[in-house]
């Protein structure tokens, strides 16, 4: 099983905040309609830009992000497509 290695950068609330998100793809995750919650108080980064966070997570050199940044534009896991839901 291939997991979805990526950084998450979303805005909420006039911050920007970031993920270093390696979840395990599964079969059900799109087929179930099933949606990756991320939650403000998991994050690993925020920051008043996009910029600053992702600058940031490769600064502290988290796990690499073999599927790159997600960002607000389309908040899908890149490999499953997975709907993702930033939560407070």
């Amino acid at each position: 099983m291939s997991a979805n290695n990526c950084y998450v950068i979303a805005k909420y609330r006039g911050l920007f905040y970031g993920w270093d998100v390696c979840a395990e793809e599964t079969t059900t995750d799109f087929a179930n309609g099933s949606t990756r919650i991320l939650h403000i108080k998991m994050s690993q980064h925020v920051g008043r830009t996009a910029k600053e966070v992702r600058d940031n997570m490769i600064k502290d050199d988290l796990y690499y992000p073999e599927y790159g940044v997600v960002t607000d534009a389309d908040l899908r896991l890149p490999k499953d497509g997975t709907p993702i839901r930033i939560a407070p």
